[in-house]
């Protein structure tokens, strides 16, 4: 006769389409309750399971006993047992991360491998109720959208998650009518890390307030979840309608969508702008902001005039010399200088410039544009800066700070990329021999 707590859980995964009886899986076993519970609900309703235990040094004796009692345990059950050891500190001293997370990157690129190697569907790994809670609570401290309110899924790739259906308490419950034992780990009961702070400190506050408050938390936490399909679906039909292309947004027709904040943060949070910045943004829309800029850790939105443009951050460029003709490689451009008869015939594009020979003094440098650049566009007279010939050309700012040039030996700006060459160094009917560039 199944218990309770199986048939939760059986309930669980076939509503969430998370298992199926013909394949194997493996779950991640630490020796503590919520993964020895999950190790014994699964075998008992019948699936194909390996386990897999993780050493990560940090520890000492404690760590040593919890794997002895996973090889006892998966011995005794009859289950093929997986073991990892990590040098855990030297990982996160080489990567410059915290311990927590450099074991949380070991643990799960070890789960990868070890998926591949054995043809095993899935790990499952035993988050419950109450991870959902704290994930919540954690996600509203830091700022956050619908993703971060729908807590944890249940699953996410290869990583299953068959105990979100049920509490930390009746996880105890199910082992102590199991009769099954379980170790205990004692970092759990220090708050040392953030989320064990939220769990001993922060929880305990609430839960004397409102009783079910992590139930309740976990339970509104699925339900966004499952509302998330439906609320996408409707950004993606407004993505549609407001993106003029997948860099540009029309501010005129934002302005005429419901929820106009909520639809931007939804366009924006992907590229890593926060809250603030788009309550930020949506404010200067009813004003004079041309050129205003916000930026998050990997893109710039920049209002140009009807429009918010999104690009990535310019990585830097270091300028380069070229001394003579010739094709010089680099991991981010390629560029060719090649001497021909101006009688070989010349093309005009975007990638490509053909100068007279003998007005183009070696070596070439190309670089970035600068704020005092100035330089003589074809077909006019006098020369002119460069920033104000971009702005008379609605050249967007992000467009500005990418902005290439070549110069020659004197100083002077022969080539403004992709653009329009310079009066002086222009092919006429006097050309004997040219100068093409070829930048790719």
């Amino acid at each position: 006769m199944r218990h309770p707590f199986e048939e939760r859980i059986e309930r669980f995964v076939r509503t969430n389409q998370l298992l199926n009886a013909q394949d194997t899986y493996l779950v991640a076993l630490s020796g503590g309750a919520d993964s020895v519970s999950l190790l014994t609900a699964l075998l008992r309703l019948g699936y194909h399971v390996d386990a897999v235990h993780c050493h990560f040094h940090l520890r000492g004796d404690e760590a040593d006993r919890d794997e002895r009692f996973c090889m006892a345990l998966c011995e005794k059950r009859n289950v093929r047992l997986h073991r990892a050891h990590f040098d855990t500190i030297t990982y996160a001293q080489l990567h410059k991360q915290s311990i927590e997370t450099a074991a949380r990157e070991l643990r799960y690129h070890y789960f990868e491998q070890l998926i591949n190697d054995t043809d095993a569907q899935g790990v499952c790994v035993a988050h419950h109720q109450q991870d959902v809670a704290e994930t919540v609570l954690m996600n509203l401290c830091r700022g956050t959208g619908l993703q971060g309110m729908s807590g944890i899924r249940a699953r996410n790739g290869h990583v299953i998650r068959p105990l979100l259906c049920v509490s930390r308490q009746q996880i105890l419950d199910y082992l102590a009518d199991m009769r099954q034992d379980y170790v205990t780990d004692s970092t759990n009961t220090t708050p040392c890390a953030t989320r064990n702070k939220v769990r001993l400190q922060a929880m305990p506050v609430l839960k004397s307030i409102y009783r079910q408050a992590d139930t309740n938390m976990a339970n509104t936490a699925r339900h966004i979840a499952a509302a998330l399909p439906f609320i996408q679906k409707a950004v993606d039909d407004a993505r549609r309608r407001v993106m003029t292309d997948e860099n540009s947004i029309s501010i005129q027709a934002l302005q005429q969508e419901t929820g106009m904040q909520f639809l931007l943060f939804e366009l924006l949070s992907p590229l890593g702008f926060r809250p603030k910045q788009t309550e930020e943004i949506v404010a200067a829309l009813d004003t004079d902001s041309t050129g205003k800029t916000w930026k998050s850790g990997t893109h710039v939105a920049v209002i140009d005039r009807d429009r918010i443009l999104l690009s990535g951050i310019a990585p830097d460029f270091t300028p380069r010399k070229f001394p003579e003709e010739g094709k010089y490689c680099f991991p981010d451009v390629c560029m060719e200088i090649l001497r021909q008869p101006a009688t070989a015939g010349w093309e005009r594009d975007r990638h490509t410039a053909c100068l007279d020979a003998a007005k183009v003094a070696f070596p070439l440098t190309l670089r970035r544009a600068a704020t005092a650049d100035r330089f003589c566009p074809l077909g006019m007279k006098g020369s002119k800066l460069l920033s104000d010939y971009m702005t008379d050309h609605k050249f967007p700012r992000t467009a500005k700070e990418r902005q290439l040039v070549v110069e020659d030996a004197h100083g002077h700006i022969v080539w403004l990329v992709g653009e329009r060459i310079d009066e002086r160094a222009k092919i006429t009917d006097k050309t004997i021999n040219m100068i093409k560039i070829i930048i790719t």
